[in-house]
């Protein structure tokens, strides 16, 4: 009489099948990476496109959009040395500014615009309480550092752009950035008619990665979304903060060296356009729409579109 004989895999069988189903995983991994990244990328180009309405919507209520920081210097000054009282130069940013305009209406009302605002943690200000909570509408998903329990921002008004700026800080070792010719600075009053490069040719805000970060500067000399723009000739205390500059190509500086959550970047942050996106990162334009620009655009139609006025012709984004 025949026995029944149950059949079974073998040991080679079984690890065939494994190693087809370890080679299938490694095939699809990259495609469920880059499926990833794109809905990311995607989520960070609307929260940067609501930026930009939230601005025009400004400008329809106020005839301009909002400075890039209120200060007690006139918007011709490059440097704040008012009476060398550094906790009562600044006032509310251009991020704060704009808040009603982002449904934030409960958030505004907080703020006291009497007081001023602190640009660095450790700056002690009657806002200071007020400013350094998380605001995730300022955070891109794409970027590590910007968890939503951290209070930085993926999102810099655009000052200006050129390869020399109209002053820096240079003490200190710092190389802190300040541009007037774009349409953010310390108390400027742009209007879309001072545009005269045109709406569709200059950029209104751009993406960064290298907003200084609480990990970074456990001691308190780091920023929030929410930060007052300080400019100030001693490098220790001129903070263009929540503004940057088209005068370093994008992502061009070192991550390793740069890292917002390792080191603090405040000349970088001013100078340096960039993103986690693979190859470039997102721009609002003046005229409200966005687009991706490629880190490998040619360095001088990049650094016009920083500029509202120069006349100078463009040779596309780089997309």
């Amino acid at each position: 009489m025949n026995a029944y004989r149950k059949r079974a895999f073998t040991l080679v069988e079984l690890l065939v099948v494994i190693a087809i189903i370890g080679i299938l995983i490694a095939l699809l991994l990259p495609a469920v990476q880059s499926a990833r990244e794109a809905a990311r990328r995607m989520q960070c180009s609307n929260k940067l496109k609501q930026l930009g309405l939230a601005l025009h919507n400004y400008h329809t209520a106020h005839g301009v959009f909002p400075p890039g920081g209120i200060t007690k210097a006139p918007r011709t000054t490059c440097y704040l040395l008012i009476d060398g009282n550094r906790s009562t130069d600044t006032g509310a940013p251009w991020t704060v500014l704009i808040l009603p305009y982002l449904e934030g209406n409960a958030q505004y009302d907080q703020y006291d615009f009497d007081q001023p605002f602190s640009a660095l943690y450790w700056i002690s200000t009657p806002n200071r309480k007020m400013q350094f909570h998380p605001n995730t509408q300022f955070h891109c998903p794409s970027d590590p550092n910007s968890s939503s329990d951290v209070c930085v921002s993926n999102y810099f008004a655009c000052q200006g752009g050129g390869a020399t700026p109209l002053c820096h800080a240079t003490t200190g070792g710092s190389n802190r950035a300040f541009f007037h010719n774009g349409i953010f600075h310390n108390n400027s009053e742009v209007k879309i008619a001072h545009v005269r490069d045109g709406t569709s040719n200059v950029f209104l805000v751009g993406e960064t990665k290298y907003c200084p970060h609480p990990d970074g500067e456990p001691e308190g000399a780091y920023a929030s979304w929410d930060s007052g723009l300080r400019i100030h000739e001693d490098a220790a205390y001129a903070f263009p903060l929540g503004l940057c500059a088209t005068m370093n190509a994008i992502n061009s500086a070192n991550w390793e060296a740069y890292n917002p959550a390792a080191h603090f970047s405040g000349d970088v942050a001013a100078s340096t356009f960039g993103s986690h996106h693979p190859g470039g990162c997102h721009f609002a334009l003046a005229d409200g729409s966005v687009h991706f620009v490629a880190e490998t655009i040619d360095i001088n139609a990049y650094r016009s579109m920083g500029v509202r006025n120069d006349g100078l012709p463009l040779g596309g984004f780089g997309e």
